[in-house]
């Protein structure tokens, strides 16, 4: 139980990074100061759920046993450096989207060099499209990774089951073994009855044959 929710945690931090390196890229390129704002809106709250989640593995942890609590330890620290880096890649396409917003701004107000704008405009689309199609390149590999982590627990969760299958059969069997006990016990029982039965009947015949014969040499004496 405790591996299933490490597990989800785990993909839950990969999804989560995927969409911050997604949403970087988009702050970087933002062409207006209100994008900038509401993709940092987003990516301050996807960076508290990140911090919640990897807490929620450091709980995790003290339900494992000794090996598996030692890797998932060093998997925990390589996760919050790379949430460090994230942090860092957040603040600096933050920095470029201020910086890259007041120069639009000012270009806009700036009527008599239009040529410049244009081609400042063209720039920041080509920019904006690198940098999307990095971003998409980097989302397809997290959900390559989900699929993968999904394929596993499928495997594992098909191998519990004919586990139970196995357990299942095994125990049906144990149960007709001791059917089949009982029912010769009950055998034995009787044959053990019929046995005494007899030895009584041949007893009791004895002691009748040896009256008889005593009976009889007292008659033949007298």
């Amino acid at each position: 139980m405790a591996s299933n929710i490490v597990r989800e945690h785990e993909e839950e931090f990969s999804r989560i990074s995927a969409e911050i390196t997604v949403l970087c890229g988009k702050l970087k390129h933002s062409p207006t100061l209100e994008n900038s704002k509401t993709h940092c809106k987003e990516l301050d709250t996807l960076l508290t759920d990140a911090d919640e989640t990897l807490e929620q593995l450091e709980l995790e942890v003290r339900n494992l046993g000794q090996a598996s609590r030692e890797k998932l330890t060093a998997r925990i620290s390589s996760y919050r450096i790379e949430l460090e880096r994230l942090r860092g890649v957040y603040r600096s396409c933050k920095r470029e989207a201020e910086e890259r917003s007041a120069r639009i701004e000012l270009l806009n107000q700036d009527e008599a060099d239009d040529f410049i704008d244009i081609k400042e405009t063209d720039i920041l689309l080509s920019d904006g499209n690198e940098a999307l199609q990095s971003s998409d390149r980097k989302l397809d590999d997290g959900h390559r990774l989900l699929r993968e982590t999904e394929d596993i627990g499928a495997s594992v969760l098909s191998d519990l089951h004919s586990q139970r299958e196995t357990i299942e059969r095994s125990r049906n069997r144990l149960k007709d073994v001791e059917s089949g006990l009982g029912q010769s016990h009950a055998v034995i029982n009787k044959m053990m009855f019929r046995a005494r039965q007899n030895i009584l009947v041949l007893y009791v015949v004895g002691g009748i044959i040896c009256i008889s014969v005593l009976i009889f040499i007292y008659f033949l004496v007298t």
